[in-house]
């Protein structure tokens, strides 16, 4: 059996850069139909004897495939889409004067930093977002791929799109933030809300990824008696939502954990289970409540209950299957496939076994993460599917190149916590499934269509 500490305490590990305040910016779909979509809307708008798309149109193309580029665990090939598409707004923007494209480039810029705290670079990474914010706020020019851009563009930019600044205070204050998190940088976070504080950051909606933040940083550091106050000044904020998101009780449950208090952790689950109730009585905000019960299931282990770990889970399984949302489909499998035998497992409502479910969604989905906790968890279970010679080889092949696709932080913890997997030979050769993992040529093709055409404005 696996000797690995188990999937939800390595799903709270990969999670430690999620910020419970902030909004679930997208569902997450299936990734090769996502490609399908870019390359038919590519084909419908570049085939045209017309004008150049606009520029959120082309953006579009580039954030999105380099989203999918990094879920599927090309983080280099995410990057190099990211630049194209600065480098494409910059040169439309040489040649129309338009400030729409400097509006545009700002979000691919965001997401090379992005990709660069994911890779272990945090300092380049804040220093990176720091520059958009100073300059979105008429602060200082940008300077970026070489280029210097003016500070007097800013006004324009305003003009066109009046959310612009919020957008980019709220990315700033919660993608800094997420980046230490995730790099353990616990002085540098400190640092960080000492400087937004500063700014007057804390006078917008950003105030609430701040006071997460002070209280992971209080959790960190063992002062509980801040973290607590920060959590209830962070239920507090969320409260004023039109529909609160139950999920942000989770880092009060964290704060009872860390100070002991079980039974008072387990009474914020229950007010986070009554909270979820009356969601989805409501019929309305499934992707909310899809969220809160995911946070609400890990939070449920920690306290002990795993009837109602497995309860929550089961039903934001349910609902990121109706919302079409892969990933979450995958680590609530993992989750309940983990608390319980597979004979006891009947709470998808599939005669061939969870097991088998969850054997299905490793094999096809091309989310690297939810894949490697995939494999991780049906090797606990030493599970070999009908007519598949998999060994335990095969599993320990998958999570090897898994691994790989993985940013340096979190495959270091795989590394760690799952050792045998790394000291195993190659899978056994007569296994009749592929020992390598699967690919996508549809998302192949969107970022050689992406680059070519970027390549062609440029150069001509």
């Amino acid at each position: 059996m696996n000797t690995g500490p188990g999937i939800p305490a390595l799903i709270r590990r990969v999670d430690r850069s999620c910020l419970l305040s902030a909004p679930e910016e997208r569902i997450k779909g299936n990734l090769e139909q996502t490609a399908n979509e870019i390359l038919a809307d590519m084909d419908a708008n570049l085939h045209k004897q017309s004008d150049i798309p606009t520029p959120t149109k082309i953006t579009s193309w580039f954030n999105l495939a380099a989203l999918a580029e990094y879920q599927y665990g090309n983080h280099d090939a995410a990057e190099q889409l990211c630049s194209a598409a600065v480098n494409l707004c910059l040169e439309y923007f040489d040649h129309t004067r338009d400030c729409a494209w400097i509006s545009a480039l700002l979000q691919p810029c965001a997401n090379i930093g992005r990709l660069r705290w994911i890779r272990g670079q945090t300092e380049d990474a804040l220093l990176r977002f720091r520059s958009i914010f100073l300059f979105i706020r008429g602060d200082y020019d940008l300077q970026i791929n070489g280029r210097s851009i003016s500070v007097g563009v800013c006004q324009d930019i305003q003009n066109c799109d009046r959310n612009i600044v919020r957008t980019f205070t709220n990315s700033y204050a919660a993608d800094s933030v997420r980046a230490c998190l995730l790099n353990e940088e616990y002085p540098r976070l400190q640092r960080f809300l000492r400087q937004c504080r500063e700014d007057g950051v804390e006078k917008t909606y950003a105030i609430r990824y701040l006071v997460e933040g002070e209280l992971r940083y209080s959790l960190s550091v063992g002062e509980l008696r801040s973290a607590l106050d920060k959590a209830i000044e962070l239920w507090s904020l969320c409260k004023k939502d039109l529909n609160p998101d139950p999920s942000v009780l989770g880092l009060l449950c964290d704060v009872y954990l860390t100070a002991g208090r079980q039974d008072l952790a387990s009474s914020v689950a229950e007010k986070m289970t009554a909270y979820c109730d009356q969601l989805a009585e409501s019929g309305r905000c499934n992707r909310v409540l899809k969220r809160a019960l995911y946070v609400l299931a890990l939070r449920c282990i920690s306290c002990g209950d795993l009837q109602a770990a497995v309860s929550s889970a089961s039903r934001s399984f349910a609902l990121s299957r109706s919302l079409g949302d892969e990933a979450t489909c995958v680590r609530m499998a993992c989750i309940v496939c983990d608390l319980h035998s597979e004979a006891s497992l009947t709470d998808f409502g599939r005669q061939d076994g969870t097991l088998l479910t969850l054997w299905r969604l490793a094999t096809t989905t091309l989310y690297r993460v939810e894949q490697l906790l995939a494999y991780l968890e049906l090797d606990t279970h030493q599970f070999i599917p009908e007519g598949n010679a998999v060994t335990r080889a095969y599993y320990s092949s998958q999570v090897q190149q898994l691994t790989g696709k993985l940013g340096p932080v979190d495959a270091k913890t795989v590394r760690q916590l799952y050792p045998h997997h790394f000291v195993c030979a190659g899978a056994n050769q007569n296994s009749s499934t592929p020992n390598r993992i699967n690919t996508c040529p549809a998302i192949e093709r969107v970022y050689e269509g992406l680059m070519g055409y970027a390549n062609r404005v440029i150069c001509s």
